[in-house]
């Protein structure tokens, strides 16, 4: 008897309803838009189509890293290369995923021709005269 009344006590009591409430008192929720889970779909599509274009070890590679996320050095040495390698492969890896999904970056615009470089062989800088003070 002294277990019943444990068990009893335990279960959450549920007040029933008044026999005056109406399903229409509950307003229904919202229906969901899909097309969301739509575009997502149609992304992941894509992805997995480029994917499927890559080599066996580049695959492993973005798969280790984006869905195990895996360390960088530990997929390097299952790679057996460096962690560098694995950061430089990934990244040209999804540059390629952007370009695909028409997400890439622009590209930075080539520097004008009749400005001068700051510094390189072409334009050194200026020659300092022993003569001039400071």
């Amino acid at each position: 008897m002294r277990n019943h009344a444990r068990t009893e006590k335990r279960r959450p009591q549920t007040d029933p309803l008044p026999d005056d409430v109406e399903l229409d008192d509950f307003p229904l929720p919202e229906v969901a838009d899909f097309t969301v889970d739509i575009e997502r779909a149609q992304v992941l599509k894509k992805i997995d189509r480029y994917l499927d274009t890559l080599t066996e070890g580049d695959r492993s590679i973005y798969l280790l890293r984006t869905l195990h996320e895996m360390p960088y050095a530990a997929i390097a040495h299952l790679a057996g290369g460096t962690a560098g390698s694995v950061r430089t492969k990934l990244y040209r890896i999804r540059e390629e995923i952007r370009a695909e999904l028409g997400l890439a970056k622009d590209p930075p615009e080539p520097p004008d021709p009749k400005e001068p470089k700051t510094r390189g062989p072409e334009n050194p800088p200026p020659k300092k005269d022993k003569g001039t003070p400071e």
